[in-house]
């Protein structure tokens, strides 16, 4: 039951975007229909940044050992598999594209309203 309110509840919100920027992209000031986009590419970009952040963990690091009294002992310097940061590259790549898919299906909206505008007005 609670999946079925919140599935209902996630179309009725999506539908309601399509449909303001179905209303936003017909209007005659072009720049209106790309508020949507570009406040969708901005809240995509949040989880690379949070990923950008964990990138620290794949750049070179010292390991320092002290002794009981914080003497040092001796240091060494570890560095990070090449696979590993491959991975990483790809993950951010894949997080990008997967975030975007509604970015790109308000900019079609908007391509698709500006060129039925464009057709009816000649």
């Amino acid at each position: 039951m609670r999946y079925t309110i919140t599935l209902a509840v996630s179309l009725f919100i999506f539908g309601c975007l399509i449909w303001l920027q179905t209303f936003l992209s017909k209007k005659r000031n072009k720049w209106l229909g790309l508020i949507l986009p570009s406040i969708n590419l901005i809240l995509s970009s949040i989880p690379i940044f949070q990923l950008l952040q964990e990138m620290s963990a794949f750049m070179p690091r010292t390991i320092e050992k002290t002794d009981t009294f914080g003497n040092l002992i001796s240091t060494a310097t570890v560095a990070p598999s090449a696979g590993s940061l491959e991975h990483f590259l790809f993950t951010i790549v894949a997080v990008f594209l997967i975030c975007n898919i509604s970015t790109f299906i308000l900019m079609v909206i908007y391509w698709v309203c500006r060129k039925k505008l464009t057709i009816s007005s000649q």
